[in-house]
């Protein structure tokens, strides 16, 4: 099942911001992905990223979800998730639009992108009330998985690297489809993927890129039981 109540949000928000005050429109428009900068840009900023700690984890999922969303070896998001490192840096990884005429893919910034995701959200709910089609389930969940088996693994050690991939998908257009944490002789991957089927979990049927959901790997058995294959 597609994640149609969000789907809907976020197609309501489109609508919406364009009659909001300016102070209160999403920023991400001015805000690039990092594979959508040069690569000197992108070079000095992995670079700054060595070295430091993990101290926080945050999933953002949607309130529909009745689910568990984390399984051995793996877990699942799809909204965002934001690692929080030592000298107030973040990772981020959302779901947004590559521009106005586009579709909705991933994208990997290397800075703090909550409150632009904060207020995209609370934008389209203000949205959703005013023409009646507001219930608590379209509002989005944010959950502290730094305590959860996988990650207490990872807080308070440094990251030794982060790396990237993306891929040029049937639109032409280049796209974030990992991202990969290196800490310690571990890596942890950060994968965009098709929705699994819920009525399956916790066995996965594939591991194909697709904009829709989210997949974070610890486990590296469960990338080589799946070849990941690209639109």
């Amino acid at each position: 099942m597609k994640r149609f109540l969000l789907i809907i949000l976020v197609l309501s928000i489109g609508v919406f911001i364009n009659s909001c005050d300016k102070n209160l429109k999403p920023d991400f428009d001015n805000r690039k992905s990092i594979h959508l900068e040069s690569y000197n840009e992108t070079k000095e900023k992995l670079k700054l990223l060595s070295g430091l700690e993990i101290k926080k984890v945050q999933y953002v999922i949607s309130n529909y979800q009745e689910r568990s969303n984390q399984y051995d070896g793996y877990h699942l998001a799809d909204e965002g998730i934001f690692i929080e490192l030592s000298n107030n840096q973040v990772i981020s990884w959302i779901w947004t639009d590559d521009g106005p005429d586009e579709g909705y893919y991933y994208s990997l910034f290397l800075e703090d992108m909550s409150e632009p995701l904060k207020k995209r959200n609370q934008n389209g709910i203000k949205f959703l009330k005013e023409i009646g089609e507001y219930y608590p389930g379209v509002e989005s969940k944010w959950i502290d998985v730094s305590e959860t088996k996988e990650w207490k693994n990872y807080i308070g050690k440094k990251i030794e690297s982060v790396n990237y991939k993306f891929t040029r998908t049937k639109d032409k257009r280049y796209h974030i489809t990992d991202a990969i944490l290196g800490v310690g002789n571990d890596k942890v991957y950060i994968s965009s993927i098709e929705e699994p089927e819920p009525t399956i979990l916790p066995k996965l049927e594939n591991l194909n890129f697709a904009p829709d959901w989210t997949i974070v790997i610890f486990d590296e058995k469960i990338l080589k039981r799946h070849e990941r294959k690209s639109l």
